[in-house]
């Protein structure tokens, strides 16, 4: 299994602007915790050695806060002069990682998922796929579209918009790609999920992998709050 991890932490977070306006959203405090920190302990504890996060809006006080924190993880730095999109920020990233390896792990930097890496990798590695994402069964999906699935194979065969259906598999925002793939991918500035994913599902092969686990986007303001709640609870 690869031990390296691009986190995805540029976006402006405009949704949450008006309850986390001080810091960038991935440092939104979590009972006094930054919710980034929550998810590089996930990456350490996932055997995860090197992260290089892909940075933006407010990059000083990410890189700031990662300088300062404790733990084994190496971590490096991407940082957009100007706005790439999640796909395009990524490809820039991937110059950051070492070179030798073939594959690498994503992760949104406001999604918390928690999921067996060596059991997305497992399919990965098995199915040789060019990209495979870790899925979640909600039974609202229209805040995130869903992720429609060859039952037989596993193999993802398209992705539906927002707001199309009221229930089924979504993407949970954890991801291996095949770094070949998303260098090769025309263009500088795309997103990830409605650019270079579309094209893979259309030309090379995706799969998915459905996760039990914890899973929470703080995209908004009342899952920010849901967040503060449930982790409380889990502390």
């Amino acid at each position: 299994m690869v031990k390296e991890a691009i986190v995805l932490a540029g976006g402006a977070g405009t949704r949450l602007r008006s309850v986390v306006a001080d810091v960038p959203k991935p440092l939104a405090d979590i009972n006094g915790t930054p919710f980034l920190e929550y998810l590089l302990r996930y990456l350490e504890r996932q055997g995860i050695n090197t992260v290089v996060i892909a940075v933006s809006y407010m990059a000083d006080a990410i890189m700031d806060y990662c300088r300062r924190r404790r733990g084994s993880l190496q971590i490096r730095y991407s940082v957009e002069a100007a706005p790439l999109g999640t796909g395009g920020a990524i490809k820039q990233a991937l110059t950051h990682t070492a070179f030798a390896a073939d594959d690498v792990f994503i992760c949104n930097g406001d999604t918390f998922f928690d999921v067996s890496l060596s059991e997305l990798w497992q399919v990965h590695s098995v199915h040789q796929a060019d990209v495979t994402i870790a899925l979640r069964r909600e039974t609202d999906s229209r805040r995130f579209g869903s992720v429609i699935c060859d039952p037989h194979t596993g193999r993802i065969v398209r992705f539906t918009e927002k707001g199309e259906r009221s229930g089924g598999l979504i993407n949970g925002g954890v991801y291996v790609v095949k770094k070949q793939r998303l260098s090769a991918f025309d263009g500088d500035v795309f997103s990830f999920e409605y650019d270079f994913l579309t094209h893979c599902c259309r030309d090379y092969l995706v799969m998915g992998k459905e996760f039990f686990g914890y899973f929470i986007d703080i995209g908004i303001p009342s899952d920010l709050y849901r967040a503060q709640d449930q982790w409380r609870n889990m502390e």
